[in-house]
């Protein structure tokens, strides 16, 4: 992570939530890369709690030091 993502990451949060979660599938839905910038819609499929769910995001990922992270959400669907 970095940006905002990283900005607004809480540790003691995303662990607790990370014990109650199964990832199942990641769907690439379209992407646009330029240079170190990049724009990734996608689908993320998890079970949590015994229900599925989707989380369908567009997402900002920048190229840092030989990998890419993620910086920021730009729009979550329904």
């Amino acid at each position: 992570m970095c940006g905002v993502a990283l900005e607004e990451y809480n540790k003691h949060s995303s662990t607790d939530n990370v014990e109650h979660v199964k990832w199942l599938k990641l769907e690439i839905i379209t992407s646009n890369v330029e240079e170190s910038t990049a724009i990734v819609e996608f689908k993320a499929f998890y079970r949590a709690n015994k229900r599925k769910y989707c989380l369908h995001e567009v997402s900002e990922f920048q190229f840092i030091n030989g990998k890419w992270l993620y910086s920021a959400a730009r729009e979550f669907i329904e």
